[in-house]
């Protein structure tokens, strides 16, 4: 790979509706610049940019059912093409600024740090080939719900999904914060299906000095296999939650609680009743524009059989 190789390109026309969750996919999939357009009253046009090296032919084939695993007949093929190379980390630099996440934490890029973090745990993370540079709402309201459940029981940890890194990091934060005494013991591990992410989770995590033991692994998650964690992050498109639910299940520890995220509004219709079916309580239900986020435990001991 060269200076000179030029970006990939996926565009894909869908429905309106679909628009932000398939942008937010895209994403999560290596995305690192996208323009929208809408060439018809109901139809939006996505057109993502991709660095070299991927695989766009099995990206455009995996699209749809990842999108919508139940319709995915029914949706457009994604096109394909190819443009002369743009520095999009660079061009995008000036939309990236220091953010508050939560009522403790504080997350800039390395162009913008803070002058005076007034008491805040801090976190750098620069925008790379990853989700989460903590200005989306989905990684705001996991911050904030972990504020508000993480107990210094919960020594065991996951991020399901872990893009950038940046939950783990949270957590090694408010682990050292909170926990002083029994963060020796916690540890926090990170999964993606994306290797790209991968190495940019463990860049950040080194980077940021995450004391926590810690591991990240590039697995599916129906293939990953672990002792079961008090504490999961499962900050994912409400597709990937509902079809995964059972992997989540068998990874939470009975008593234990997790984060849903990445849930617009409209779709928590779908993942409320999954969750009952589970066997999870819902604690909390909570919003940030338009996405919203959902606390729930496992039962403590199984659930008996209706007579």
């Amino acid at each position: 790979m060269t200076q000179d190789d030029p970006w990939g390109i996926i565009s894909w026309t869908l429905p309106q509706e679909l628009e932000e969750t398939a942008c937010e996919l895209m994403v999560r999939l290596g995305s690192l610049g996208a323009a929208v357009t809408y060439p018809a009253a109901t139809d939006v046009t996505i057109q993502a940019y991709f660095p070299p090296g991927v695989d766009l032919q099995r990206l455009a084939a995996e699209l749809p059912r990842r999108l919508a695993p139940q319709s995915a007949g029914s949706l457009a093929r994604p096109q394909i093409g190819f443009e002369a190379r743009v520095d999009w980390v660079a061009h995008g630099r000036d939309a990236h600024r220091a953010v508050t996440a939560g009522r403790h934490f504080l997350i800039h890029p390395s162009w913008d740090t803070p002058a005076d973090p007034r008491r805040r745990l801090v976190i750098q993370i620069d925008p790379q080939q990853a989700f989460g540079t903590g200005s989306h709402e989905t990684t705001r309201l996991c911050i904030k719900l972990m504020e508000k459940y993480h107990r210094a029981r919960h020594t065991r940890c996951l991020d399901a999904g872990c893009g950038s890194g940046i939950l783990m990091i949270a957590l090694d934060r408010w682990a050292s914060w909170r926990c002083p005494r029994t963060a020796p013991r916690f540890r926090v591990d990170g999964i993606d299906l994306d290797a790209a992410s991968v190495e940019v989770a463990r860049e950040n995590l080194a980077a940021n000095r995450v004391r926590l033991t810690h591991a990240v692994r590039c697995v599916p998650l129906e293939e990953f296999q672990s002792a079961p964690y008090h504490f999961i992050f499962a900050n994912l498109l409400s597709g990937i939650i509902l079809s995964h639910r059972g992997h989540l299940d068998r990874l939470l520890r009975p008593g234990g609680l997790m984060v849903l995220s990445g849930i617009l509004g409209e779709e928590l219709s779908g993942i409320r009743p999954a969750a009952t079916e589970c066997g999870w309580t819902i604690l909390e239900e909570d919003w940030a524009g338009d996405w919203a986020a959902l606390v729930v435990r496992k039962p403590s001991a199984p659930t008996p059989p209706v007579r």
